[in-house]
């Protein structure tokens, strides 16, 4: 821009001579007087131009400070701005890490109190079924016994148990009645179960073992079966360890029963071991009775020939 002006004023400087020189002719001649007026109007022009003998920048040179200069400030507004943007960032992951902090200890807190619930659910689920189990010990169920009017009534049942198990006394029923379960169209015929309610738990416990002792037991023709009255999940514990029982069910030199409320105890060769999974269970029975088992290649009709050979050798 400063060497465009310098240029312009030169041109103008050079205009005023050529002019003077015409219309003014005495100004460049050598009257007295004329080259003073010359050199005042020359100084003139030089004070306000600026010294015309100084080299002034060309036109690339002052493009090229024209490029520094906007190259410059481009730079420092961009250094500002991505200075600001990372403060900002830097001040906003600051305060996500401290709001990260804050809520870290909060599921911290939650997590240690959601383990103290369960905790405490888990016990007063343990409590609600030991208490349910305990209402149940004076209970027993009868399945077999056909449906009529009063079938289930406290005196039918007391004369059916004293009749099926020979017993000499009568047992004192407290109530009685029939489980509160649909019947399909396929099972009309078949009873639904009788749960009976004795006033003695000693009554409980004699009936139960003279009915295990007695066992199979039958009434008017059919088939009676007399066992406790467990909790739903007690009695979904213990038929998970059916396979396993019908599996061991006559095994010699095992024993095994199933105590209470889920555990099934397997003695063999002089060793008891006690099961609350039923997986476990089988693959222990699977390990100690494969001796007992025949073997694959006889057929079960040779076995049994073999048998009633091995029989009529003894006799």
């Amino acid at each position: 821009m400063i060497g465009r002006l310098d240029f312009f004023f030169q041109d103008e400087c050079a205009l005023l001579k050529r002019t003077s020189a015409v219309y003014f002719p005495a100004l460049h001649t050598s009257q007295p007087g004329s080259r003073d007026v010359l050199k005042s109007s020359t100084s003139f022009l030089r004070r306000t131009t600026g010294d015309s003998n100084q080299p002034s920048p060309t036109r690339s040179e002052n493009s090229d400070m024209s490029a520094e200069g906007i190259k410059e400030e481009v730079l420092s507004s961009l250094r500002g701005e991505i200075s600001k943007i990372i403060r900002d960032e830097l001040k906003s992951a600051l305060d996500v890490k401290d709001g990260l902090s804050t809520w870290s200890d909060e599921v911290t807190s939650l997590q240690a109190t959601v383990s103290s619930l369960k905790n405490q659910m888990t016990a007063l689920k343990d409590r609600c079924e030991d208490m349910e189990g305990r209402m149940r010990r004076n209970n027993i169920r009868i399945a077999g016994i056909e449906e009529h009017p009063n079938s289930s009534s406290p005196k039918a049942v007391a004369k059916c148990i004293r009749e099926i198990l020979q017993l000499d006394r009568d047992v004192k029923v407290e109530r009685s009645h029939r489980v509160l379960t649909t019947r399909n169209l396929g099972d009309r015929e078949k009873p639904r179960v009788i749960i009976a309610k004795l006033h003695h738990d000693e009554d409980a416990v004699e009936i139960l073992w003279k009915a295990r002792d007695r066992a199979p037991l039958s009434y008017n023709g059919h088939r009676i079966a007399i066992f406790p009255d467990y909790t739903a999940s007690v009695a979904k514990a213990r038929a998970a360890f059916m396979d396993v029982r019908r599996a061991l069910r006559g095994r010699k030199g095992i024993c095994y029963g199933l105590l209470y409320p889920a555990r099934l105890r397997i003695t063999h060769q002089d060793e008891d071991k006690e099961f609350v999974d039923p997986q476990k269970a089988m693959d222990y029975q699977d390990m100690v009775c494969t001796t007992h088992l025949p073997p694959p290649s006889v057929p079960p009709l040779l076995l049994f020939v073999m048998e009633n050979q091995n029989i009529n050798k003894n006799w």
